[in-house]
């Protein structure tokens, strides 16, 4: 057989090798999704991301036609169900609801296999400020008393740990940070409510949670909270003074963003974003959010991503700063 002939042979099989693939893939898209999506929450049942992807999942039903699977996989602070997301079948049938995790862990924890390059991104659901907060009859009125407090006795403040450096850790961390205190970290937690419940057991002394969590709290009157991490007051607790009111920089939030694992098509990945965007402009929505003290911060996936890759730059800089980053920048 002549070389041109053998050429023009390889190019005809590579040209249908290519239709086919093409077909499959768009019948794939056509018929998606035919069957339930779990999406992925990388902490335990109860905490924040938790509250805030089931009070979604009912909505996100109604624009998807397909029941949604809450599945919580805790663990490392979110490092384990952040890789799980990572490493799914890029098929848009398995979603993570990735939050600060993934902006910190490739920073500080060694053998973290993801960055926030290592997703596609559906869109921000929602973004909220941490709180400081102790129990509700704590000696500390105030954050200067828990910081004098703290100055006057090194070590023995204690504070929970949420394993993984999420938000709430960062928040600490910068608080810590800014005022000088040296206290007892204990480590372990496995999610927000964990963390809570040690401080309104007198286990610890204080902790950072996000307002999702530390709302209901605050209703019974078994916490008080000190301050929120955040640039301007929340409208749902109005009356608790921003870090910046008080002299201080710290306004470590929260975002919660629905993510696929990296390479789900592209006819996948819009029709998931169209079903996301409809349940956010959704007025149901709006009602359940605020059931559980959150906001509807929609952002399109692009800017979802550009916010993210913001954060995790940001996020660089500070460990670098503090001492703790395992790379060069």
């Amino acid at each position: 057989m002549k070389f041109g002939n053998l050429v023009s042979k390889l190019l005809v099989v590579g040209i249908a090798s290519l239709l086919v693939c093409f077909s499959s893939l768009t019948v794939f898209a056509d018929s998606f999704p035919s069957k339930p999506i779990t999406i992925i929450v990388p902490f335990g049942a109860g905490g924040g991301v938790d509250t805030n992807t089931r009070a979604l999942a009912p909505i996100l039903e109604k624009h998807l036609g397909q029941k949604i699977i809450v599945e919580n996989r805790g663990g490392g602070g979110g490092i384990s169900g952040h890789t799980l997301g990572m490493m799914a079948k890029p098929d848009g049938y398995t979603l993570t609801m990735v939050s600060t995790g993934i902006c910190t862990g490739p920073w500080i924890i060694e053998g973290v296999q993801f960055t926030p390059d290592s997703y596609e991104y559906v869109g921000q659901v929602s973004f909220v400020p941490n709180f400081l907060v102790v129990k509700g009859d704590s000696p500390y009125k105030s954050v200067k008393d828990l910081v004098d407090y703290a100055k006057a006795n090194p070590g023995k403040i204690t504070t929970p740990f949420l394993d993984g450096w999420t938000s709430t850790s960062v928040a600490d961390a910068v608080f810590r940070n800014e005022t000088g205190i040296k206290v007892k970290i204990v480590g372990g937690f496995k999610s927000g409510s964990a963390k809570l419940a040690s401080v309104l057991g007198g286990h610890t002394d204080y902790t950072f949670n996000p307002i999702n969590e530390v709302l209901p709290h605050k209703d019974a009157g078994t916490i008080r909270i000190l301050a929120a991490a955040a640039a301007e007051r929340s409208s749902f607790l109005p009356d608790v003074p921003t870090f910046a009111e008080l002299g201080y920089t710290n306004a470590v939030g929260v975002f919660r963003t629905l993510a696929a694992p990296l390479g789900t098509p592209k006819p996948v990945l819009e029709k998931l974003t169209k079903a996301l965007k409809a349940a956010m402009e959704d007025p149901e929505l709006d009602e359940r959010f605020k059931k559980v003290g959150l906001t509807n911060n929609y952002l399109e996936p692009e800017d979802a991503r550009k916010f993210i890759l913001k954060q995790y730059e940001s996020f660089g800089k500070l460990f670098d700063d503090l001492g703790i980053s395992i790379k060069k920048k």
